[in-house]
């Protein structure tokens, strides 16, 4: 991985990359979003698989991660329809990533 220091975190330097991302959200949220942000450099794409849960604090915890998300990031969810019928399921949504760029945080805050 082409990783180059800047400050105090380490930097992706790769020109582009696609990350696929399954994820159960515990406590530890921003850790997370974190690493998505040190990973992700202005063309990178991320596909995230996530499933829905509504026990405990789940709601909750679900609400803070795209929350903490959406502040550096352009989050859409995929339609269920680009999935195989065999593969679609109500409670997994799939989510396209992008790092926010002037371009499209100007889209997402007309949305």
């Amino acid at each position: 991985m082409a990783m180059e220091q800047q400050g105090n975190k380490a930097v992706n330097t790769r020109s582009s990359r696609l990350i696929r991302m399954l994820t159960a959200l515990y406590e530890s949220l921003r850790p997370l979003v974190n690493t998505l942000d040190n990973l992700c450099a202005e063309n990178t794409g991320v596909l995230m698989s996530f499933e829905q849960r509504f026990t405990g604090d789940k709601v909750e915890l679900t609400r803070k991660f795209f929350q903490m998300l959406s502040a550096g990031f352009v989050v859409e969810e995929l339609p269920i329809e680009l999935l195989p019928e065999n593969y679609r399921c109500p409670d997994i949504h799939i989510f396209a990533i992008g790092r926010k760029t002037s371009e499209n945080a100007e889209k997402t805050t007309q949305s």
